[in-house]
């Protein structure tokens, strides 16, 4: 058995982007290709109001169609809205960055200044990367780049006397900016590892922000802020990644027994159906077929 993953189809929006015209588009393509309703079991949209609202939008629409269908929220923005989560003393630092960053690069004659410092100082990077905060996965690179730059903007600020210097050189910046380096380009299924250590002192799995707490370990009220700050973001993007990502867990574990219907029962069936499951689950050459023959998927679009 393989699954082939295909684009259904592509239209253009003439009008406004309501749910119901957005429906309409939609519902045309479906009957003009002869698709049952029925047969459609998931829909997958962003939150907006409009996709992902309880009564007048796409999926409630759709619903009305396919009352089966279950909507689940994209991938996507899913990352997206827990990562929004960050507290008042690591937005200050983010946005220091994104200030200092915006003011080189958008000026093309600081953008060349900024360049040949980086290059007589031998810098690996002689420029800096944009910000987008729509796109959230580009944060890690855009920090990154910065944090490994920190000594040639601190002289470029010096330069250019303005206020942003300081901060470049201050101990308690560098150790929160060189500690969103690492959360935002670390993964969150090791935020529970991570919160235990963090108990213990031990910052290892933040290889920049170790160094830097231990740079400045002699400063001990600002390292205990620096645990505090980090403390609190972990446990609010846990949070966070929980209610957006876990929601469906219950769900999910209720189709378990369609990957391995041997060793789960479904629930929901009726008496001739749980009869059938029965005599399917009770044949030992099914089973033996089941563990033998590899089930392959292929994602690409035809």
């Amino acid at each position: 058995m393989s699954a082939v993953e295909e684009l259904l189809f592509c239209k253009p929006i003439k009008l406004k982007a309501t749910a119901i015209a957005l429906f309409d588009i939609l519902n045309n393509f479906i009957n003009e290709a002869n698709i049952e309703w029925k047969n459609c079991v998931g829909i997958c949209t962003d939150g907006a109001r409009t996709m992902s609202g309880r009564f007048k939008s796409i999926q409630a629409l759709v619903k009305q169609k396919s009352p089966l269908c279950i909507w689940t929220h994209c991938m996507i923005h899913r990352e997206a809205l827990p990562s929004k989560e960050i507290s008042p003393g690591l937005n200050i630092v983010l946005m220091t960055v994104v200030t200092v960053v915006n003011y080189i690069k958008m000026r093309p004659l600081k953008s060349r200044i900024f360049s040949g410092l980086c290059k007589d100082m031998g810098a690996v990077h002689s420029s800096l990367l944009f910000y987008c905060e729509a796109r959230w996965l580009t944060r890690g690179k855009f920090l990154q780049r910065v944090y490994e730059l920190r000594n040639e903007i601190t002289i470029f600020l010096e330069e250019e006397n303005l206020p942003g210097a300081e901060k470049f050189r201050d101990g308690l910046f560098l150790m929160k900016l060189s500690y969103l380096v690492d959360i935002i380009n670390a993964f969150c299924r090791k935020l529970e590892l991570w919160s235990r250590n963090l108990k213990q002192k031990n910052l290892e799995m933040f290889e920049n922000a170790d160094k830097c707490v231990k740079t400045y370990k002699t400063e001990e009220q600002y390292v205990e802020v620096v645990y505090k700050t980090i403390e609190y973001h972990l446990t609010m993007l846990a949070k966070n990644l929980k209610k957006y990502f876990f929601a469906e867990d219950n769900l999910i574990a209720s189709y378990e027994w369609v990957r391995d219907p041997f060793q789960n029962t479904p629930e929901g069936l009726s008496t001739t159906e749980e009869e059938n499951f029965i005599d399917f689950t009770s044949s030992g050459e099914i089973k033996r077929q089941f563990f033998v023959i590899k089930l392959s998927f292929n994602f690409g679009q035809k």
